[in-house]
């Protein structure tokens, strides 16, 4: 497979390039555009080529400080420029072997990235969840994928990549969350009740609030303190519309419809 790295905004502060397994599907371009690319292997078993001298990317610490803000762009500490090549780590792939996340960290610095975004942390199926949990009294995760998880993090920080940090992507809640109705027709709850169900806001903020205020165990810092946390992801792909455009609404449960039209009512009112 050859691909072609094309940077449409040469100003931009992040650029993330995420391959998933499979076919790469080709989009057409409305009219013809002259852009100036660059070759990137799909492989992180060797470096990549010189990147044009434009997207060279200073190694940084991600321990000095966190990132700020100043004029609509992202800075270090010392007030320069921050900017981010960045790639996305998929489900499983959050979770990998303490070698092949010293290979990983290796092998994406010699790439030239310096962001990390990990994808559906928290999918039963990636590794760190705990799919079992039947009570409030149950370990939301388990340990040995929270260790592989921390030791990827400290290993890709060590080597001076920054963590773009989700909050939920996957997350099932369940009547272990203490969220009411919970039931099939619930179509990844967080990402549409938690809008408007009370049970279900509180369940989302005491899964950020477990999930952000962990301590990793290889950095010793916190995640919502951590400076090698560039940024955080607080919701993802969360949109009443979409739901409501593909007749989700009208299939919720009962007491979640009632819920959204109380509220409704009462603001139009």
């Amino acid at each position: 497979t050859k691909l072609t790295i094309e940077v449409r905004d040469g100003d931009a502060d992040v650029v993330i390039f995420g391959v998933s397994s499979g076919r790469i599907g080709a989009v057409p371009r409305v009219a013809p555009v002259e852009l100036a690319g660059f070759p990137f292997p799909l492989s992180i078993h060797s470096p990549a080529p010189p990147h044009p001298e434009a997207w060279a990317i200073p190694p940084q610490a991600g321990t000095q400080a966190p990132i700020t803000i100043r004029g609509g762009h992202f800075v270090y500490a010392d007030g320069s420029r921050a900017r981010f090549w960045g790639i996305n780590l998929l489900n499983a792939a959050c979770y990998p072997s303490h070698e092949m996340a010293d290979a990983l960290a290796t092998q994406l610095a010699a790439n030239g990235f310096n962001l990390v975004r990990l994808h559906h942390f928290d999918s039963e199926r990636a590794g760190g969840v705990n799919p079992e949990r039947k009570s409030a009294a149950d370990p939301l995760f388990l340990d040995d994928g929270l260790d592989r998880f921390d030791y990827l993090v400290s290993r890709l920080e060590a080597a001076g990549i920054y963590i773009l940090l989700e909050t939920a992507t996957s997350r099932t809640f369940t009547a272990a969350d203490g969220v009411n109705d919970p039931g099939p027709l619930v179509p990844s709850g967080h990402k549409v009740l938690p809008t408007f169900a009370p049970t279900w806001r509180k369940a989302y903020f005491d899964w950020a609030t477990a999930w952000l205020g962990r301590t990793n165990r290889y950095t010793g810092k916190a995640y919502a303190k951590d400076p090698g946390v560039a940024m955080v992801e607080l919701t993802n792909e969360n949109s009443l519309m979409l739901l409501w455009l593909t007749g989700g609404l009208e299939r919720l449960p009962e007491v979640h419809r009632a819920e959204l039209d109380r509220q409704w009512n009462e603001f139009v009112r």
